[in-house]
């Protein structure tokens, strides 16, 4: 796999679309998964977070091991399955049918952006 998102270039930069708003958490990764040598589970803790949606590019990487790391950190877990991306639309859905009716349901799902709306709202 060629690098990518490399700190200081272009690939790394939040664009405008995703509205970052002052107070809003960014936590380089240095590896696949957002929680790996990373503050995100003790940010996560500090503030009695109990549900992490995941999203992003490379489903079969990145999405695949923070999910796991998600979920073996005890947080209830939404895989959102609309806000991620392979390299094709099979390895995508291969991915995803990793945790489509697993046994880890309710800490684990694949959800839509909807639902995780519908969930927030309450």
């Amino acid at each position: 796999m060629k690098p990518h998102s490399l700190a200081g270039t272009a690939g790394a930069e939040i664009i405008e679309e995703l509205n970052q708003e002052n107070g809003d958490l960014w936590i380089p990764k240095p590896r696949f998964s957002a929680f790996f040598n990373t503050s995100l589970d003790q940010w996560l803790r500090e503030r009695s977070v109990s549900l992490c949606a995941v999203d992003g590019i490379a489903t079969h990487f990145c999405i695949l091991v923070t999910v796991l790391d998600s979920i073996s950190s005890d947080f209830k877990t939404l895989l959102l399955e609309g806000c991620c991306a392979a390299p094709s639309k099979d390895v995508h859905e291969q991915t995803l049918g990793l945790f489509r009716h697993n046994a880890l349901y309710p800490l684990l799902r694949v959800a839509t952006s909807n639902e995780l709306l519908s969930e927030l709202i309450g």
